[in-house]
């Protein structure tokens, strides 16, 4: 079992007014009084020992913003990762709704999904010199084999990186919901909180501040937003058309993230992005894209067909994907061109060289979870 952990009373060193500067350049990093009240409520968390009551997928749904609520997952029951994971938004709980379905998703795919926030309760040799240097201003106990909070925050298409001022205020609030959450499983013992698919415990703080408030909820996963169409690159088009160039062969499509890190020392890095189109018949990878985490998916898509087809000079006579979305994101190139967007569930020659280059990336295929 993991050893608990408590905040010294004396502090051991002098306390900076903000902690993550440097690596959170450019954002407001979390103050004094910010990290100081999340270090508390979480060696508070930490010793009431949450996953020997509530397992991973009994979610804690507290409302971070007006129409839009946090996904509180504790980790732990299985004794290995101890964790408090909150999913933000539609697209946290659709990926939660992923993890439990066990849907074969790789690194990459979890990282370009992930919007939360987290701390995680690791051994020392896990952390980062700047989680280091916080916990000794914190005056963190140091004895061998002591547990510490590691506080981090996870963006679409970026690796996890340290909290802002703001994130480190959202996950606070959070855990202060998840413990009078376990106050209300204490005070109702024999209430059973998640025995109903979609259903669970809403907790509120009341207008005057002073108490949490907790109902039942449900909550259905919400559908796919409509994706952004990509703008056409008009003059591109027009060349193509003028060129009278043939029609002939099939050409595969996908757009995918690798856990490959990008960004320079010290800074939050973004996962690799890559798009790629294959000749169906031969399995020759046109020239692929590497794109920021930021670019709208129907843009990347939509270059890089344009790239294939003036590299060899021929509109294809059918492009195919296995989503449903990157059919509806190249349909408007498709149809200025003439010619079909098929989706196949199945497309051979495209998965082994995407499998080879994220292979040789060190991705290593469909996390466990």
């Amino acid at each position: 079992m993991a050893r608990r952990t408590k905040p010294l009373k004396a502090d051991p060193l002098p306390k900076p007014e903000r902690f993550f500067e440097l690596e959170l350049k450019n954002e407001e990093a979390p103050s004094l009084t910010t990290m100081e009240s999340l270090y508390v409520l979480a060696a508070e968390l930490f010793d009431r020992q949450p996953w020997d009551l509530i397992a991973s997928s009994d979610l804690i749904v507290v409302e971070i913003a007006p129409k839009e609520l946090g996904f509180c997952s504790i980790m732990g029951e299985l004794g290995e990762v101890f964790a408090l994971q909150v999913f933000l938004g539609d697209e946290g709980y659709r990926l939660f709704q992923r993890i439990q379905k066990h849907d074969a998703l790789s690194a990459g795919e979890f990282l370009a999904m992930n919007r939360g926030v987290m701390v995680e309760f690791v051994r020392k040799s896990e952390l980062e010199a700047p989680d280091r240097q916080f916990l000794k201003a914190m005056g963190h106990p140091s004895g061998k084999g002591m547990m510490a909070p590691k506080f981090r925050t996870s963006r679409p298409g970026y690796h996890p990186w340290y909290v802002t001022e703001s994130e480190a205020n959202l996950l606070a609030e959070c855990i202060r919901a998840v413990m009078a959450m376990l106050d209300v499983m204490k005070e109702h013992q024999d209430v059973e909180f998640w025995i109903k698919e979609d259903r669970y415990p809403l907790v509120t703080l009341e207008p005057n501040g002073q108490k949490y408030h907790v109902r039942m909820v449900d909550i259905p996963e919400s559908p796919l937003p409509m994706p952004k169409m990509p703008v056409l690159n008009e003059s591109r088009i027009q060349n193509i058309r003028r060129h009278h160039f043939p029609s002939k062969g099939a050409i595969q499509m996908d757009h995918f993230y690798s856990v490959v890190p990008i960004g320079e020392a010290k800074a939050r890095k973004s996962c690799m992005r890559m798009a790629i189109a294959i000749d169906a018949e031969t399995g020759f990878a046109y020239a692929p894209e590497v794109v920021s985490a930021e670019s709208l998916t129907g843009d990347v898509l939509t270059n890089v067909l344009l790239n294939a087809i003036e590299a060899v000079k021929a509109v294809p006579q059918e492009v195919q994907v296995s989503s449903r979305e990157y059919k509806m994101l190249l349909t408007p190139l498709a149809d200025t061109l003439g010619f079909p967007v098929k989706f196949s569930a199945s497309l051979p020659a495209l998965e082994f060289a995407k499998n080879s280059i994220l292979e040789m990336m060190g991705d290593s295929g469909p996390m466990e979870y």
